[in-house]
């Protein structure tokens, strides 16, 4: 599904996604997690916005500490933590 994804990016500038489903991998694959951020924002750049399962995974990685992952592990650079986490979502709603 991610290839199927990274292909319409390519051929649609409207295509975005998000990383909720990467929060249900932690806290047993951060790895995993940083690998799938990289390779997200690597094909789609100015395209992933943050997003959660919450409250869904909320019991097993508390919400807080998945921000917190996002917003300040070593997966992207400064700016593409930065766009995740806010910037590029408002480029949709033109904010």
């Amino acid at each position: 599904m991610r290839s199927e994804t990274y292909e319409l990016a390519r051929q649609f500038t409207n295509v975005y996604t998000d990383c909720s489903a990467l929060h249900g991998w932690l806290p047993s694959e951060p790895d995993m997690c940083r690998s799938r951020l990289r390779e997200a924002v690597e094909n789609m750049p100015g395209r992933v916005i943050f997003g959660s399962e919450w409250p869904s995974f909320d019991l097993a990685y508390p919400y807080h500490r998945w921000v917190r992952f996002v917003k300040e592990d070593d997966w992207a650079s400064a700016k593409g933590r930065e766009e995740v986490m806010g910037a590029t979502m408002r480029k949709p709603l033109r904010i």
